[in-house]
């Protein structure tokens, strides 16, 4: 599960908020973030899809991992964008 906090460097690098990342990162992709819902060791992204289908998709930190608020982010970030969002889109676009 540390693949996400390796991933996450593009963010880490940039320093913008997570929210901001990964608003900019799921238009990169034509979703568009509906509902963001931050907490402290874990992030929801809820996002349109096409016209009238959502998805809510979610990353959270193990319990094991002790990180600083700028490494969670990262960590949170690339985790969502390497592990958790790919596991969904295929599902996605055959039902689409």
């Amino acid at each position: 599960m540390l693949i996400g906090g390796v991933a996450g460097g593009a963010l880490g690098n940039q320093r913008q908020p997570l929210e901001m990342a990964l608003r900019e990162y799921f238009k990169s992709l034509d979703l568009e973030v509906v509902f963001f819902y931050p907490a402290p060791r874990a992030v929801k992204v809820t996002f349109r899809y096409g016209e009238n289908a959502y998805w809510t998709v979610e990353s959270a930190i193990p319990d094991h991992l002790q990180l600083s608020p700028e490494d969670a982010a990262d960590w949170l970030y690339g985790n969502l964008r390497d592990i958790e969002l790919p596991r969904v889109l295929p599902l996605l676009r055959r039902a689409s």
